[in-house]
């Protein structure tokens, strides 16, 4: 069942307005079936082709105002969840353009229903949202750290803008996860912050996503004495899954204890992914 259709979605369960639209507009999932529920939506939506409806949903544009009534009408949502939704939607245009996001934060957080707010907290959804947020507060802990935009942008090799570096800032010092010294100056708080080894949040997925595209990129850009890349295919039972997440938990942590550097010049990444690369004996092959 699709749209307006199906048992309603609590709209307040979301920080992210695209992931909320796949939810409450493609129950199957955004791959399954991508093309007929987007077609059959986009229909019910006044729109001809599904191509903007697509756009919106894979983050190329923000819907308009138009779009915007027509999915209200189509997902029954009452004027708080109109609200809610549209709120969203200006949040993520204040971060594309740079902007204090601040007081949307705070009606976000006024709209949500207490028993249903998202797994991850707003502000830390637009800490993890970003590859770059962690990376700028782990540039701000090094001794010739300069709060100043291209200075950043050169330290992370111009992969991001000034926008969004501004945006990061000020978000991080919002949140308080950068503070100033004495002397004014922008550093760390001193908390560890991650969120946890299991977290099905939009922003995660997101994050990693951001990291594992630096991790191709360098691929290409780094030299091998800058890098290290190692890969391993190997047999494994799904019973004993759990069992491998905590291993390769426990050797993060470890990881972490034994190279992390207070007085380090240079932030690193260290990504690790473990995922199936063959489809189970009881599970459909994805063609048919």
């Amino acid at each position: 069942m699709l749209g307006g259709s199906g048992p309603k979605i609590s709209i307040f369960a979301f920080a992210d307005f695209r992931e909320y639209l796949k939810a409450a507009g493609l129950p199957d999932g955004p791959y399954s079936h991508q093309h007929n529920n987007l077609s059959r939506w986009a229909k019910r939506l006044g729109y001809r082709s599904p191509s903007s409806l697509a756009m919106v949903l894979n983050g190329q544009r923000l819907p308009s105002a138009e779009m915007i009534h027509a999915l209200c009408q189509d997902l029954r949502l009452d004027p708080t969840e109109r609200e809610y939704l549209n709120t969203l939607i200006l949040l993520e245009k204040a971060k594309r353009r740079g902007r204090d996001p601040g007081a949307l934060l705070e009606r976000i957080a006024s709209l949500a229903h207490p028993s249903t707010q998202p797994s991850l907290t707003l502000e830390q959804f637009r800490l993890v949202a970003d590859w770059y947020f962690l990376a700028i507060k782990n540039l701000a802990a090094l001794a010739d750290f300069e709060e100043n935009p291209n200075w950043i942008r050169r330290r992370l090799r111009n992969k991001v803008t000034t926008p969004q570096i501004e945006y990061a800032l000020k978000t991080l010092e919002n949140l308080g996860l950068l503070r100033r010294d004495s002397s004014g100056v922008l550093r760390p708080n001193g908390e560890p912050w991650n969120t946890g080894q299991e977290c099905p949040s939009a922003a995660v997925r997101r994050h990693h996503g951001g990291m594992i595209q630096r991790a191709l990129e360098a691929i290409e850009e780094q030299e091998p004495a800058e890098r290290h890349l190692l890969g391993l295919s190997m047999r494994l039972s799904p019973p004993r899954l759990n069992e491998a997440k905590t291993r390769l938990h426990e050797f993060v942590e470890s990881f972490n204890r034994d190279f992390f550097e207070p007085d380090g010049t240079e932030i690193y990444q260290l990504n690790l992914q473990l995922f199936a690369l063959t489809n189970g004996p009881s599970k459909k092959g994805l063609d048919q």
